[in-house]
């Protein structure tokens, strides 16, 4: 079955090339970048992702998505927002989807399928993942009540060696979640800034760093070139956590020799399963 993608914004040629080249992959619906418009098009259209063509986008819109950002049924509605660097910062500056993603243009339609894919695919993940979270809470709250305990063998030692991770974001909600992904498995610490991760690592130890690329004042390859110049911490594996895809700001960061890229929304199975890998290799 086809994903649905709902097209809006006010580049209409960017839309009409989604007409064109990806309506075999898709099955697309476009609407004007209105309130009514919009509304009408996530109640009856129902789509898996909206793609926003941004072009210098009115206060209305911004409005709107604002609105639509704060309506618990879309929550995990996915955003894709496609246009020059400055109509994407602003958007982004005053609007807050859970699930968002950039593409700075010029950008290839086999990147935009690809993204796309990927959005649709992560959410998925997260709702299978807090699901399952969920019902992990119902049974351990429910095995309580009834006076049963869960096997010693289930219990993690508090003396257990766990590995120790630093995660960088500017974003507290994105701090949040991925604390919530994380604590299960490994001791974690949060920094909200670059200069603040760096202020941590000078005088604590971590096994890795989860580190967001885009952030102010000093940005995660800013920090990623402090960490290698730094010779006791030169070795540290460094993973970006990045909402923004342009071929220019991913070389900044290649040059430092990350270990790798993981794409904005992250689902907790691929998150752990990035994390494990790493882990393995430096391990071995």
């Amino acid at each position: 079955m086809k994903s649905k993608v709902l097209l809006t914004g006010k580049n209409t040629a960017m839309i009409g090339n989604f007409f064109d080249h990806l309506s075999n992959g898709y099955k697309l619906q476009s609407c004007q970048p209105k309130k009514r418009d919009l509304m009408s098009q996530l109640e009856s259209f129902q789509p898996q992702i909206v793609v926003l063509c941004l072009a210098d986008e009115s206060q209305e819109c911004l409005n709107t998505f604002r609105e639509i950002t704060g309506m618990e049924k879309y929550h995990y509605l996915p955003l894709l927002l496609i246009g020059n660097e400055e109509d994407c910062n602003d958007f982004t500056k005053h609007s807050y989807f859970p699930f968002v993603h950039t593409l700075i243009r010029p950008i290839h339609n086999e990147v935009v399928e690809e993204t796309i894919n990927q959005l649709i695919q992560q959410v998925e993940q997260v709702k299978i993942d807090e699901m399952s979270t969920k019902q992990t809470i119902n049974s351990v709250h429910n095995s309580r009540n009834a006076g049963v305990l869960p096997k010693n063998k289930d219990i993690k030692s508090q003396n257990e060696d766990r590995k120790h991770i630093l995660v960088v974001d500017d974003d507290i909600r994105m701090l949040k979640l991925l604390n919530d992904y994380l604590k299960e498995d490994y001791e974690v610490a949060i920094a909200t800034s670059g200069s603040q991760a760096l202020s941590f690592l000078a005088t604590h130890h971590t096994d890795l760093v989860l580190l967001d690329y885009v952030m102010p004042e000093k940005d995660g390859p800013s920090v990623l070139k402090d960490i290698r110049e730094n010779e006791q911490l030169s070795n540290l594996p460094v993973i970006f956590l990045t909402g923004v895809s342009t071929s220019r700001r991913v070389k900044e960061g290649l040059q430092y020799h990350p270990q790798g890229y993981l794409l904005k929304p992250i689902a907790r199975k691929l998150l752990l399963e990035r994390l494990a890998e790493v882990f393995n290799h430096f391990n071995q």
